[in-house]
């Protein structure tokens, strides 16, 4: 019998990988928190200094925090906002 708590994957080839339809990416939830709060108002006696942000989280959204395994199935320029994120959870 052979028991391990937290070793790491045995040494052999890689396992078989699942099979997804083109453009779908598996990935891993890290952290969902709520989205970042922005105080109201200027303060007091002083100027806004503040610059507008185009990106602002609304109050009744979450933000979802994801691992990609496998980076080579995100879509080149993904950091400039130019594409739409679809999800579909399933359970394991």
């Amino acid at each position: 019998m052979d028991i391990r708590i937290g070793g790491p994957p045995p040494v052999g080839p890689p396992a078989d990988k699942t099979s997804l339809p083109q453009g779908a990416v598996e990935a891993k939830v890290l952290a969902l928190r709520p989205p970042r709060s922005r105080q109201e108002g200027v303060p007091p006696n002083e100027e806004e200094r503040r610059e507008s942000k185009p990106g602002v989280d609304t109050r009744g959204g979450r933000v979802l925090v994801l691992f990609i395994p496998d980076a080579q199935q995100l879509p080149e320029g993904l950091e400039s906002g130019a594409f739409r994120v679809f999800l579909r959870f399933a359970r394991r």
